[in-house]
Formats: structure tokens, C-alpha cells, sequence
């Protein structure tokens, strides 16, 4: 009695570990129509349970439809994206079962595993209960990997050859598994221990092809900063020429405003205030008509670096004065030039 009910317990555990790496599946990447995909899948396992003595193929008819071609059909993003959070998830599936199936080699000397799961209840149900441990936090770990390890230009490269590599290794895990599972062989058989050893290298194949994408991941990103960096320097050498050409047209201007007040100063020392007025008109229309933003000293919120504090039209009365007074400010207000008086 108590072993029949820990058979019923193993196989709904089971159950628990296909769906698991369906949940997975469907929650590794968006995915359209997610909620009626999670309600038909888990029926779907359930009822298959309950016919496995009627229709021993009907899991693998299921685990393919649900498992493989509806998610890739509903799941959203790049086909390689597709492909690797699969394979991945796929992936943690049959290491589970080959984590349990390593577990059963000692006690299965001269019998088959389906012999073991009969005839070990307890151990078989233990096993799966950590194996369905196993894919749900595997589960977790793949989410977050897809999260934050999957942008780049240059993984677009390289997702296709690790999703293909991927995804050949775990068929070859799935084919080697289902020889051993579904013939009944034997755990001292050589081709059993010849598919376990084979399926085995599938684990330091994924742990080479992730590192290779995770440099792929880190030269794309450092290429993303360099990127910025030297947009950032570009925006910077321009500016830089703005205000170098701004610099240099301010310094001939403060040097023809000097050459102007002199000249008004020295037609006021002799009294010929027209001749002053004219040249101090002549100076204000010309600082009128020069512009900061012509030369680059405007910011690009519209303010001006060291815009002058007095306006244009007010140039001429400030030449009057400084004329009398004997110094002025120079277009910027940073400087101020002294006459001969």
C-alpha cells in the first residue's frame, strides 16, 4: 500500500517537473496568450498522468506539442532568443533527469530503471523531488539570464551558435536518455554507460559556449561605452571650436574699440564733438551688428556665455561716457580697456 503510494506520488511529481519546464519555457521570454497556454498545459500534463498506463507515447506527443512547438510559435522576440531560452530551459529538464538517473546507478546494478522506479519508490520519489527543486530554481537563474545577458550588437552573432550548440547537445542528452529509459537497459550495460558518459560532455560544451557569450556580452558593451565616450569628445572638440573662433573675433574687437576710443578721445581733447559722435556712432553700429550666437557662444538652451549685461542700443551712450570717463567695458564685461585721455 505504502509503496503504491509513493509510485502515485513519483509519477505526480514527474508531472510537476514537465510542467515546470513548461512554466519555464513560457516564462523565459514574453509571450502572447501566456495565461490560456499555462491552463492547457497543465491539463494537458494531468490527463496524460492518468492515461500513462493506456498510452505510454502520449507524454513525449505532449511534451513536444507543449513543450517545443507552441511556446516557440507564442514566445516573443528574436528567433535566437527564442531558440537559446528553450534550449536552455529544455536543457534543465533532462540534467535533472540525468542528475536522478546518475543518483539511481549504484542501486540499479542488474536492473533496468524502470525496474528501479517500481522497486525503489522511495529513492525514485526523493530523486524527483530534487529534480523538481532543481528546475525551479534553475528556472529563476535562466529568466535572469535572458534578462541581463542578451543585449549587444555582437551577441546577435553569437546567440544563433549557441542556441544550435545548445540545442544539439540536448537532443543528443534527450536521445541517449530515452535509449537507456524507454529500451530498459540495464546500468552496467556499456551502451548505458557509454550514453551517460557521452550526454555528460553537454554540461562543460554549455559551460564554454556561455562564457564565450558572456565575452561577447562584455566586448558589446564596452563598445556601447566607447561608443559614448567618443561621441561625448566629438560634441566637446566642437564646442571647443566655436569658442576658440569666438575667442579670437572678441580679441580683434576689443582691439578696434581700443583704436575708436582713442581717436573720440583725442577729437574731444581737441573739441570736435561731431567727429567724436561720428566715430562713436561707427562703433556702436559695429558692435550692434556683431552677434554672440554667430560665433558659437550660445548655449543650447538659448542663454549666451558671458552675454553682455547692456544692450546693443545703449552701446553708443556708454561710448559717450567712457569717452569722458577715460575707460569701458569690453563686449563680454570681463575686461576693461583703459584710454589716453
Amino acid at each position: 500500500m505504502l509503496d503504491d503510494l509513493l509510485q502515485v506520488a513519483s509519477l505526480l511529481t514527474g508531472t510537476l517537473i514537465v510542467l515546470a519546464c513548461e512554466i519555464n519555457i513560457a516564462t523565459v521570454l514574453p509571450m502572447r496568450h501566456r495565461s490560456a497556454y499555462l491552463v492547457l498545459t497543465g491539463a494537458g500534463a494531468f490527463v496524460v498522468a492518468a492515461l500513462t498506463g493506456v498510452a505510454p507515447r502520449l507524454a513525449q506527443v505532449h511534451f513536444v506539442v507543449c513543450g517545443l512547438v507552441c511556446p516557440f510559435m507564442l514566445l516573443e522576440g528574436a528567433v535566437g532568443e527564442r531558440f537559446i531560452g528553450m534550449a536552455l530551459c529544455v536543457g534543465l529538464l533532462f540534467a535533472g533527469e540525468f542528475a536522478v538517473t546518475l543518483a539511481m546507478v549504484p542501486v540499479a546494478i542488474q536492473l533496468s530503471f524502470a525496474e528501479v522506479t517500481r522497486e525503489w519508490a522511495a529513492l525514485t520519489l526523493g530523486c524527483r523531488i530534487f529534480d523538481l527543486a532543481f528546475n525551479i530554481c534553475g528556472g529563476f537563474a535562466v529568466r535572469a539570464f535572458m534578462r541581463h545577458h542578451l543585449r549587444g550588437d555582437q551577441i546577435e552573432t553569437v546567440v544563433p551558435r549557441f542556441a544550435l550548440a545548445t540545442l544539439l547537445g540536448v537532443g543528443l542528452a534527450a536521445g541517449l536518455f530515452y535509449i537507456i529509459v524507454m529500451e530498459g537497459l540495464v546500468a552496467s550495460d556499456p551502451l548505458s554507460v557509454m550514453s551517460i558518459a557521452l550526454a555528460s560532455l553537454v554540461v562543460p560544451l554549455d559551460a564554454g559556449l556561455l562564457w564565450s557569450l558572456e565575452r561577447a556580452r562584455r566586448a558589446a558593451a564596452a563598445d556601447a561605452h566607447a561608443r559614448v565616450a567618443g561621441e561625448r569628445l566629438e560634441a566637446c572638440l566642437a564646442r571647443y571650436g566655436r569658442v576658440s573662433r569666438a575667442t579670437v573675433r572678441t580679441a580683434q574687437l576689443r582691439h578696434d574699440a581700443r583704436a575708436h576710443l582713442q581717436a573720440v578721445s583725442a577729437l574731444v581733447a581737441e573739441g570736435d564733438h561731431a567727429r567724436a559722435e561720428g566715430y562713436a556712432r561707427e562703433m556702436a553700429a559695429l558692435l550692434r551688428a556683431d552677434d554672440y550666437g554667430a560665433f558659437g557662444l550660445w548655449d543650447a538652451d538659448g542663454d549666451a556665455a558671458g552675454e553682455a549685461t547692456v544692450s546693443p542700443g545703449s552701446r553708443a551712450e556708454d561710448l559717450h561716457a567712457s569717452a569722458d570717463a577715460g575707460t569701458t567695458s569690453n563686449k563680454d564685461g570681463d575686461t576693461a580697456c583703459s584710454s589716453q585721455a
